[in-house]
């Protein structure tokens, strides 16, 4: 087949390319912050520097004989353990693929920052699940407190008194989570938009397995960009990307041009090598954290209490469903 004999040569040509770098690139110190963030209120006063979540998925590989165990994920298939930041507009900002499947994901954050990720500023943080460690940028939510929004929708089906936060860890947490989920929403839009993603593991080389996610990491965020509307639904692709944000995303992207053709656009491994130890316990973000969530319940008991609460505590799985606004956050 034609395809298959050009596909190496073409996957490879875009990923070495300038275009890569531009469209799928890490935020500068002076970028912006989403006004995902500072259009709510719950959210502007408290994570006024977050800019962005951080997360990995695992995505089907072929592996070579001898290297099933590497491979081989804590769910029992063989998987690459695929590395990936994401802005609160959508966008993927930087991928770490080629890691093993077994691999811990702080193992694969440790990868990822030995082949170039880095964090902007001194002040800037990314959201990190519970599978991290606290860093100096990367803030997570508190151990041993409910969390994923999950558990937040079954307390409503067994209680009441579930359905809202108890104390200012339940409330971060919550608020951590709800804005964290953008990177599993990013995932779900390219395993429906790729089902290479999550089908059978494609018969090709590891360099090549490696390339694919970041590969339609980049398609995804070229059609983002360039075609907020989606042709297949007639329904608008990014509603939550103002105009504004896509003219200065646009041009990031184009003062991005000329640094895209002096960096290379990205390392991929062929082999995954022993990693770096784990990043300490970031005591300073560890502070800013209870901070946060010490002002965060001060303000919510005030509101709680306060003659313009909206509602009263959602009795039912219905309710509490009612009490997410169209950010998915809640009122």
């Amino acid at each position: 087949m034609v395809f298959g004999k050009y596909i190496h040569e073409v996957v490879e040509a875009i990923m070495t390319s300038k275009l890569y770098g531009i469209y799928v690139h890490q935020p500068t110190p002076d970028e912006p912050t989403s006004g995902i963030i500072t259009r709510n209120p719950k959210l502007q006063p408290y994570f006024g520097h977050c800019i962005g979540a951080l997360d990995g998925t695992h995505v089907p590989w072929k592996a070579r004989a001898g290297d099933d165990r590497r491979f081989r994920n804590r769910k029992g298939y063989l998987s690459q353990n695929v590395f990936a930041v994401c802005s609160f507009d959508l966008l993927f900002l930087h991928l770490h693929a080629g890691s093993e499947g077994s691999a811990h994901e702080q193992k694969v954050l440790a990868w990822a920052i030995e082949k170039g990720f880095q964090i902007p500023g001194p002040v800037k943080y990314y959201l990190g699940d519970a599978g991290y460690t606290m860093s100096e940028n990367i803030m997570v939510p508190y151990r041993g407190v409910r969390y994923h929004l999950r558990e937040w929708i079954a307390g409503a089906r067994s209680s009441s008194r579930e359905t809202l936060p108890s104390t200012k860890q339940e409330l971060f947490n919550l608020r951590h989570a709800q804005l964290r989920n953008v990177v599993e929403r990013i995932f779900g839009v390219v395993q429906r938009k790729f089902p290479i993603l999550t089908g059978s593991a494609p018969e090709y080389n590891y360099k090549m397995q490696a390339m694919i996610p970041l590969l339609c990491a980049f398609l995804h965020n070229y059609v983002h960009i360039n075609d907020p509307f989606n042709r297949s639904t007639g329904k608008a692709r990014a509603a939550r990307m103002t105009m504004e944000a896509k003219r200065a995303r646009l041009e990031i992207i184009y003062k991005r041009t000329e640094e895209a053709l002096r960096n290379p656009a990205v390392a991929v491994d062929e082999e995954v090598d022993d990693p770096p130890e784990d990043q300490p316990e970031g005591l300073s973000m560890e502070a800013t954290r209870n901070e946060i969530s010490d002002r965060m319940w001060i303000d919510y008991l005030k509101y709680k209490d306060g003659p313009r609460r909206r509602q009263q505590v959602p009795d039912h799985l219905d309710e509490l469903l009612l009490a997410f606004d169209h950010e998915g956050l809640l009122l």
